[in-house]
């Protein structure tokens, strides 16, 4: 495998990391064991060589790697990496980045995402397809992606309010646990992890946006992240890890500090990171021992494309 991964640097994408549970997860898939995570760590390391997240951005900046570098991602800000990912990038002398949604961390808004996955777990999917019947939903369409596409102010108020007459105060309540506080995030931001800006609430970018409505979700998490480690961040995070050309476009000529951050999956060569200031990140298998090495080779073919 070493002989057929280009040199470049790969950013491994997870989200949870965590033994737990919850039906708040569930229906969204992305948790990976401690055990398999691990194991991840440990194959990167015979591949190549592991570097935080910041060692990275500094070796990329002077030019061509000869050997691939691996780095650690996650998304959504999930108590799990602090409790279980962190502590195994420590056994490695590394850090990894972490991108979060303001009102999650805050306790102000709950994942929509999540509570779709709650209302699959109770019982509720039923219910909420008829609702969203006169949105265009059919019943041969998936909820998840169907969510995703046809996202907007009418169907959000009718996952909350179906959310808030299925889940009891207490779950809801308990559901914000999953993310970590502003104090944790900023002890995770004083070991030398990244603290990136996923945007606010992880709305997804639609077609027909206007510009303005997607930087305010990115400008009212910086405000949070300044808050909390006394600057905004220069990383913005795509939700659901796309974003049209013309926003990135856009993002990148207002905001000169500005690095954008999608999925890709494929490696990053540096000459291309440093020029376009777009990081991809390779979609790591979370449940999956040993399917690793397939989407590195992948990502590797990718890479110049």
């Amino acid at each position: 495998m070493r002989d057929r991964l280009n040199p470049g640097w790969y950013l491994l994408l997870y989200h949870n990391v965590s033994w737990e549970e919850s039906p708040f997860l569930w229906h969204i898939g992305g948790t990976c064991p401690p055990d398999i995570f691990r194991d991840h760590v440990q194959q990167c390391s015979q591949l190549g060589e592991l570097v935080s997240v910041q060692d990275g951005i500094e070796t990329i900046k002077k030019g061509p790697v000869n050997r691939p570098l691996f780095s650690f991602w996650f998304d959504d800000g999930f108590a799990g990496v602090r409790k279980y990912a962190e502590p195994i990038l420590a056994e490695w002398k590394i850090t990894g980045a972490t991108s979060v949604c303001s009102r999650f961390a805050t306790g102000t808004e709950l994942f929509w995402r999540l509570k779709l996955s709650y209302l699959n777990s109770a019982g509720a999917a039923g219910q909420l397809r008829s609702q969203l019947h006169k949105y265009g939903c059919s019943p041969s369409d998936s909820l998840s992606e169907f969510t995703v596409t046809k996202f907007g102010p009418e169907l959000l108020d009718a996952i909350n309010n179906l959310f808030e007459e299925v889940a009891s105060p207490v779950v809801q309540e308990n559901a914000g646990s999953l993310f970590d506080t502003p104090d944790q995030l900023r002890s995770l931001h004083e070991q030398g992890w990244v603290i990136a800006n996923h945007s606010a609430a992880h709305y997804p970018n639609r077609d027909g946006c206007a510009d303005q409505e997607v930087l305010e979700e990115f400008e009212e998490c910086d405000e949070f992240l300044e808050s909390i480690i006394g600057r905004p961040s220069p990383f913005w995070v795509a939700p659901f890890g796309t974003m049209s050309p013309g926003y990135v476009e856009a993002i990148t000529d207002k905001y000169d500090s500005k690095t954008i951050v999608l999925v890709g999956d494929k490696g990053n060569v540096p000459a291309r990171v440093v020029s376009d200031r777009v990081w991809y990140r390779v979609s790591a298998p979370s449940n999956d021992r040993n399917g690793l090495g397939t989407s590195l080779a992948a990502a590797s073919r990718r890479m110049s494309l």
